[in-house]
């Protein structure tokens, strides 16, 4: 079909495709969603975290923050306020790497409100080798202060698509599934069940009785990266805030070597990591760190643990009251005690190990 007048045809074309634009734009501006134009009443918290963390930091009153892996989520902001007094934000990112929470915090420290980061250490992820870049599914640009961060934020697809899905909320059209209206439930995550200690102690006996291969050991050179690059630029570009580092637990699961002699070989990282940290982060006077990785009551206890990786959200309490109390505080000359503890730690329970399993063969 031949078309009469194809310039106005163009034209209505153009205008309609402008008009969408425009509509589009205008729709993300008046429901702001992630809240990165202003802080919304009543206020809706999406568990798209990347995105809406920094609508928060730019938009919401707070002097602290805690930054981490979906390890840290269950820091409440209720149990910080209570056991500190400190009026916290949140911005810890389930699988986050070094880089990316280096870049959320950066974005916060900025702004000039943050008088003391919470920083809970995921040290397996300290060896990412994502030293310098951002994964796909990160926003970078709504962390920067280009202007192209408003059109970035409001002409996108996930931006209009929550956008709608609160609207139909607002309407009563839809039940909220993944936000809540509620800041002190935000970036909580959900533990539901627990780890056997006996279920994972066969499944170790029979891949101890089965497999002799070690696993990979992770480079070091990443790791010092990580640390100099991700943290320690940071702390020392921020002198008058004060950096509380808390290096998690991981279950004695995450510890246990097929072999005695093969301890210090399959635990290089967390040993290593020691070591690093000491020489690079320990010295600078705004840290106070504290070592959680080898306490025994921490680290043994099948109970605390919704995985091996994972511990409950009493146990993240816990944590917060024993940093009060200055409770396991990590100096530089406690490393070479430290790395000794953490060995027969893992080796005292290896004997124990070996002999519930035999028990309950």
């Amino acid at each position: 079909m031949k078309i009469k007048n194809p310039k106005k045809y163009l034209f209505c074309f153009f205008l309609t495709w402008l008009f969408g634009i425009v509509a589009i734009i205008g729709f993300n501006a008046y429901m702001d969603p992630f809240q990165y134009l202003r802080k919304m009443s009543p206020p809706y918290f999406s568990s798209k975290i990347r995105i809406q963390n920094a609508g928060l930091i730019k938009n919401y009153p707070y002097d602290s923050v805690v930054v981490g892996t979906s390890r840290s989520m269950n820091f409440y902001r209720t149990d910080i306020q209570t056991i500190f007094g400190w009026d916290p934000l949140k911005i810890t990112m389930a699988g986050s790497s070094p880089h990316e929470q280096f870049t959320a915090l950066e974005f916060a420290l900025k702004t000039g409100k943050v008088k003391r980061v919470l920083w809970g250490v995921d040290v397996g992820v300290f060896y990412s080798t994502q030293v310098d870049a951002l994964k796909e599914e990160f926003p970078a640009p709504l962390y920067s202060n280009e202007e192209t961060r408003f059109l970035y934020y409001l002409f996108n697809m996930t931006t209009l698509f929550v956008s709608v899905r609160n609207l139909a909320f607002k309407l009563g059209l839809k039940t909220p599934n993944d936000f809540n209206i509620d800041i002190a439930k935000y970036n909580n995550i959900l533990l539901d069940k627990s780890i056997g200690e006996l279920k994972e102690l066969r499944a170790w006996y029979k891949k101890r009785t089965h497999s002799k291969s070690l696993p990979v050991k992770p480079s070091k050179k990443y790791l010092e990266k990580n640390i100099n690059q991700n943290m320690l630029s940071l702390i020392q570009a921020y002198p008058d805030v004060i950096f509380y580092i808390l290096i998690l637990p991981y279950n004695i699961m995450c510890h246990l070597p097929l072999e005695k002699e093969s301890l210090e070989y399959q635990n290089a990282a967390y040993i290593d990591f020691f070591r690093l940290f000491s020489e690079a982060v320990l010295p600078q006077k705004n840290v106070k760190a504290f070592d959680f990785l080898t306490q025994k009551e921490f680290v043994c206890d099948f109970k605390k643990y919704h995985d091996t990786t994972h511990f409950y959200p009493f146990v993240s309490k816990k944590i917060l009251e024993d940093v009060s109390h200055n409770h396991y505080r990590l100096e530089q000359d406690d490393i070479p005690f430290v790395i000794e503890k953490f060995k027969k730690m893992v080796l005292d329970f290896y004997d124990y190990a070996d002999q519930k399993v035999k028990g309950a063969l």
